[in-house]
């Protein structure tokens, strides 16, 4: 079973074994942000959400991505595997989280997930 949420620029899907979070962050919201590479909006990302020295960019298999580990309202400890992408019009931070002790056996999976995303292009 899988619920979907979506709210604005925001989506999550949940399901019993992974929760994927979606985050549209539009060029509009700042000046120039549509000049920013992905490079440079994902260290603004791992800045602004306290991750520096905790997490950093790398890239695997053609993505660009940075993961890292988060207590839930319940202190279960997640793995969070978050990709950034860059359309014609926005950044999309795209993260998929299970709980801690399943990082290394979801990671492929998250992997191939995030290799079929693909943004269409506005008219």
């Amino acid at each position: 079973m899988c619920r979907l949420f979506s709210h604005n620029s925001a989506a999550s899907a949940v399901s019993n074994t992974a929760i994927v979070l979606v985050l549209k962050e539009e060029f509009a919201l700042l000046e120039g942000l549509e000049d920013y590479t992905l490079q440079q909006y994902g260290e603004l990302v791992i800045e602004n959400n306290g991750l520096t020295g905790t997490s950093e960019l790398e890239e695997i298999e053609g993505l660009l991505y940075f993961d890292y580990e988060n207590n839930n309202i319940d202190n279960i400890t997640n793995y969070y595997f978050a990709t950034i992408f860059k359309s014609d019009d926005a950044f999309w931070l795209i993260q998929f989280a299970v709980p801690a002790e399943e990082a290394e056996s979801s990671l492929p999976q998250f992997i191939e997930w995030a290799k079929t995303i693909t943004f269409i292009e506005q008219i």
